[in-house]
């Protein structure tokens, strides 16, 4: 990992190099908000992507609180995809949605996830992508408390890595607060 000049003048992005270093091409970070316990929220940031394959072929994670089971926005075939869960009665129920078309490699690309407690909705360079949204089966909810709020940026060491491959810069989250 290392920076990288950057889409504006001036600017830097982190570049996840894993042939450089697959240990240690990821962040880790400790966020001090849950944002999955928000009513809405989106996550956007501009990408730069190298390969559309990563070393499990999977998955190249972009931000990721899955150690918790909230949500992954990722890059799945070259393709955006979020995947995020809910709380409903006992049961944790997953959503995701991923966009049909590939984006381009070596191109600045702002992408952008929204979840309004329904609906998943992406955009890529501003336009909003239709894609698939496969079902999931619901699985019983672990009640146990959760040792650590981990969350990772451009890969995820617990999961086979889901490395990233390319540079990541201006990862902005936000949420709609309650009202009243």
């Amino acid at each position: 990992m290392y920076l990288e000049e950057a889409r504006c003048p001036d600017s830097n992005a982190v570049m996840f190099d894993p042939m450089e270093h697959p240990a240690e091409s990821y962040v880790e970070i400790w966020p001090s908000t849950d944002i999955s316990k928000k009513k809405s929220y989106s996550i956007a940031c501009w990408i730069k992507l190298k390969s559309y394959l990563s070393n499990n072929d999977y998955r190249q994670v972009i931000y990721s609180d899955w150690m918790r089971k909230k949500f992954m926005l990722a890059i799945e075939s070259g393709k955006v995809s979020f995947v995020v869960s809910q709380a409903l009665n006992e049961n944790l129920h997953w959503r995701m949605k991923t966009a049909h078309e590939r984006i381009i490699l070596n191109k600045w690309t702002h992408v952008t996830a929204t979840w309004d407690g329904h609906t998943i909705t992406l955009y890529v360079d501003g336009e909003e992508r239709d894609g698939r949204n496969p079902d999931f089966k619901p699985e019983k909810l672990d009640m146990s408390p959760v040792e650590s709020a981990t969350a990772f940026i451009g890969g995820n060491p617990n999961f086979g890595n889901y490395q990233f491959l390319g540079a990541i810069m201006d990862l902005c989250i936000w949420h709609c607060p309650a009202p009243g």
